[in-house]
């Protein structure tokens, strides 16, 4: 940067500050001004540096609302029952001493197995101790994802055939419902618009051109698809001229599906160049969890007690997940006196054959739709990526992987699905389906990694531990990304990376090692990943904002990491950085955690 470009720069921040500090002055002379303007003021100033103001402006939301959360989040509490305690008095913040011991007591003595872990979630259960049963629960599923009593406890019910938490459910249905909500109120005005885009007079389209274009709002997508997209290929265009100006996550996932979905080439095409803008991790692994290995089958007729079974099994791989689909025909005599059985087994062995052959021509149709979407997908990655990778599901996934510098240890989770059907055969009659059942079964996760060295200080519930001590049970420090909420969750899975060179950074006093995948929170920027800061990079911590004064080559060394419930962060170090876990970043806008400005 010129000395005259970075003079021009810093200006034109002098400027946006001291604008802001007489908003600020105005609101603060005016009896309005609420407790959420001014926690969103001080967020702002952080950004700046100005962590004084930041500290300032925090205290008086307080002292305006003292109960409006996220001003005791931004200042380093959580709450306790009905009331804040600083992170610093966190010992206890599960429960009395004692029962945290008698827990403690318990988990030793217990070995890491699904028969264990069941125990000690009734045993936390009965104690009250919801985040502690949780984990346990959760480390139940690692060994056994279909355990239904555990599934139970947790949450999830069966739709479909597939594990759902009620909460998703419940958004599913909600996010329809507004979906259907946005049509209508904008149904009336899109007709028209459609209408015109039709008319014979050129000034009239070229109005109503204007009008789709100037659409702001993200709830108008839901029209702005059903309505205006489908009219024709220049009708879509506007349509994305218009949606690549909103910042919200649901005009990304609308330009996705133009991109892949649109019947214009050129559109799929447009819709794709316009994603190149968009960071990766808001689109990338919404399009790679889209895509599937071709279907795989194998069939097998056997006799077994009397019985004849048919066996048809179906197998597809998708990036995190092998799924696989049993389909089972028990055939059975119904036998009748003086009657020749060779005939009836005839007629069962032809129904199988008859049904295999249907069942083949189904998954011969839907390898057929699975070539087609992955060949659309890897167009549109290979578009707004600039690569220049093949249509295979396993490239494109361990692309992303190496993107960042993910290793995935253990096998992919197997969903298992089975269908029986019972068939009575009677001799000289027709078959018939008398009953059918359903079975689900699966096999432990995939574990990823992006983790820290050893002896990386983490906040838990109770004081500051080694990463490594950490284990399932624990509550860790963790906030939300999207609220700004500070509180103490579940550790649901400890892990470990095998060695391997390591990327160290220095943060004030502090140094930190980790391998280069391993994502903190840069201000302003979002999750980045540690292979790409840079000196003076300004990282988010709980109260405030640190700098990064040096990044370095580091030593070779195991490293460890963790899965945190509901929040998927966690804080390390004297510094109280806040650090991504092991899991998947999921996209979002904010700049600051609890705070989007767009």
């Amino acid at each position: 940067m010129s000395r005259r470009t970075f003079l021009v720069s810093t200006l034109a921040s002098i400027l946006v500050l001291a604008s802001m500090g007489i908003v600020y002055q105005q609101a603060a002379a005016s009896d309005d001004v609420t407790a959420e303007q001014l926690v969103a003021e001080a967020l702002h100033r952080g950004l700046y540096g100005l962590q004084s103001d930041r500290d300032r402006l925090l205290a008086e939301a307080v002292s305006v609302d003292p109960h409006y959360p996220p001003a005791r989040w931004h200042q380093g509490f959580v709450r306790v029952g009905a009331g804040w305690s600083h992170v610093y008095d966190a010992p206890g913040i599960i429960g009395t001493s004692s029962t945290l011991a008698s827990y403690r007591k318990q988990r030793a003595e217990r070995e890491d197995t699904l028969e264990d872990h069941l125990q000690l979630a009734e045993w936390c259960g009965s104690r009250r101790m919801p985040d502690q049963q949780r984990a346990h629960l959760s480390r139940v599923l690692d060994f056994d994802p279909n355990h239904a009593d555990a599934r139970e406890q947790l949450g999830f019910r069966l739709a479909n055939g597939q594990w759902v938490h009620t909460s998703e459910l419940q958004r599913q249905a909600e996010q329809q419902a507004s979906r259907q909500e946005s049509l209508e109120d904008w149904r009336p005005q899109m007709l028209n618009l459609r209408k015109d885009l039709s008319h014979p007079n050129l000034e009239t389209r070229i109005r109503a051109a204007a009008r789709i274009r100037s659409i702001t709002s993200p709830t108008a997508i839901p029209a702005l698809e059903e309505l205006i997209s489908p009219h024709s290929q220049a009708a879509s265009m506007i349509v994305l001229e218009a949606i690549a100006r909103m910042p919200e996550q649901d005009a990304v996932n609308s330009l996705i599906r133009h991109a892949v979905f649109s019947p214009w080439p050129e559109v799929r095409d447009e819709a794709s160049l316009l994603l190149k803008k968009v960071p990766c991790e808001r689109f990338v692994p919404i399009l790679l969890a889209e895509m599937y290995t071709p279907v795989e089958s194998q069939a097998a007729l056997t006799p077994d007690n009397g019985r004849l079974v048919y066996q048809h099994a179906f197998a597809r791989e998708g990036k995190d997940q092998r799924q696989v689909l049993l389909l089972n025909s028990i055939y059975r005599r119904r036998m009748i006196p003086g009657v020749d059985a060779s005939e009836t087994l005839s007629r069962a062995v032809a129904d199988s054959f008859a049904t295999a052959a249907q069942l083949q021509q189904s998954a011969q149709q839907q390898n057929a739709t699975t070539r087609l979407l992955n060949e659309r997908i890897s167009r549109v990655l290979n578009l707004a990526t600039q690569q220049n990778l093949p249509a295979n599901p396993q490239t494109w996934w361990q692309w992303w992987d190496q993107q960042n510098d993910v290793v995935i240890q253990g096998q992919k989770q197997t969903q298992q699905q089975r269908l029986t059907r019972q068939v009575v055969v009677q001799d000289q009659t027709r078959s018939s389906v008398v009953s059918d059942g359903f079975q689900s079964d699966a096999s432990p996760r995939p574990q990823r990694g992006e983790c820290f060295v050893a002896g990386t200080p983490v906040w838990t519930g109770s004081g500051i531990k080694p990463i490594e001590s950490i284990q399932v049970g624990d509550v860790v420090l963790s906030q939300d990304i999207e609220t700004g909420e500070l509180a103490y969750k579940p550790v649901l899975r400890a892990t470990i990376r095998p060695m391997e060179h390591l990327i160290k950074i220095r943060v004030g006093n502090e140094t930190f090692e980790t391998s280069g995948g391993h994502l903190f929170w840069v201000a302003e920027e979002g999750w980045t990943r540690v292979r790409d800061l840079e000196s003076g990079a300004t990282l988010h911590a709980i109260e405030g904002n640190v700098s990064v004064t040096a990044v370095e080559s580091g030593s070779e060394a195991q490293t460890y990491n963790l899965v945190v419930a509901d929040f998927n962060t966690y804080v390390v170090g004297d510094c109280k950085l806040l650090s991504h876990d092991v899991t998947d970043r999921r996209p979002t806008q904010a700049i600051v955690p609890g705070y989007v400005a767009y």
